[in-house]
């Protein structure tokens, strides 16, 4: 006796005609990559001129540390890549991935979205950017800033902290600095059709962008903190270094009450006597260094001081740098 299953009794209730099979579309293949790789910025940017010259199809990818322009060639089903990396450093990328994922193992905290927009960076005095030789300054440096603050609002561990901290015994901390800085990259395409910009995107880890610079906040407070600490012998101060005027009494006592501030704060810090402090403010065009006809006028101020050498002397020939500023100046004076 057949036994008479579900599936029977639908197949007699709801007879079914002759069914076509179902017809699929073939899978189109992926692109071939094909990969030409650019030793220098100025000859991609003169492919890129180029391809807007005969109104070519592409897209541009544009991050800190790379360049790349997409060229999709549909009849061929190819996909060439221009390519411009800057030189690798593959410590940094690994404290991005150990810091990466530290901080989405940990509770999602709720932060605010800062951005570059919302931080100081540097600020000035009158002082700061005079032609008179100052002859003692002392510099104040916020020691291991980024760690601590990563660690002060929650979002790395004690044993990533002393990571941190054992990159900079072993020589490391550009690596480090530059690993912490990754957080925050962010990509932008541009889309381009006959020549013009049709669109663009930004591509960029919100969170992760946020926690870096929450802490870059911190930090950002903290030396406005020590500008309002310092007073009239403030001279000016960048990222987390403070210079203050130390050439009197007053001066000196301005210094102590700032470490203090550091100190109560939970940070520590590093001192550094400066000798024959002279700085320049200079403007320089930027239009003319990447060949546009638009003039675009940053202001640098040049420093220049002796300081101690190995041997705790004060060395002959003056240290010299330069600092981009990169907003007005006179939204900067005290």
């Amino acid at each position: 006796m057949r036994l008479i299953y579900l599936c029977d009794i639908i197949q007699v209730m709801y007879p079914q005609k002759n069914l076509e099979p179902l017809k699929l579309k073939p899978c189109k293949p992926k692109p071939k990559k094909i990969r030409i790789k650019f030793s220098s910025q100025s000859s991609l940017h003169n492919m890129l001129l180029t391809l807007r010259k005969n109104k070519v199809k592409f897209l541009t990818e544009d991050t800190s540390g790379s360049f790349k322009i997409r060229v999709l060639d549909v009849k061929t089903n190819t996909e060439k890549i221009y390519e411009y990396n800057s030189p690798g450093d593959l410590m940094a990328m690994g404290v991005y991935m150990k810091l990466r994922k530290e901080i989405l193992s940990r509770p999602v905290l709720d932060i605010k979205p800062y951005s570059p927009r919302d931080l100081k960076y540097w600020g000035l005095n009158n002082k700061g950017f005079g032609k008179k030789t100052l002859k003692r300054v002392t510099n104040i440096d916020v020691k291991k800033a980024y760690p601590f603050a990563f660690f002060s609002l929650g979002f790395i561990g004690k044993d990533v902290l002393n990571y941190l901290l054992e990159l900079d015994k072993k020589g490391k901390k550009l690596s480090r600095l530059k690993g912490m800085g990754i957080l925050a990259k962010q990509k932008v395409v541009n889309n381009y059709n006959n020549g013009r910009l049709i669109n663009f995107k930004i591509k960029q880890d919100v969170y992760l962008r946020s926690c870096f610079f929450n802490a870059c906040k911190i930090i950002d407070d903290l030396m406005l903190k020590c500008v309002k600490t310092c007073g009239k012998d403030f001279l000016f101060f960048w990222v987390d270094g403070i210079y203050v005027d130390t050439s009197t009494k007053r001066g000196r006592n301005a210094c102590k009450r700032i470490c203090n501030l550091i100190k109560k704060e939970g940070y520590k810090y590093s001192r550094e006597i400066l000798r024959d402090f002279k700085t320049d403010l200079a403007k320089r065009d930027l239009g003319d260094k990447i060949k546009i006809k638009i003039k675009i006028n940053k202001e640098v101020l040049n420093i220049s001081f002796r300081k101690k050498n190995s041997r705790g002397k004060y060395s002959r020939k003056p240290k010299t740098f330069s600092l981009p500023l990169n907003h007005g100046i006179q939204e900067r004076l005290s």
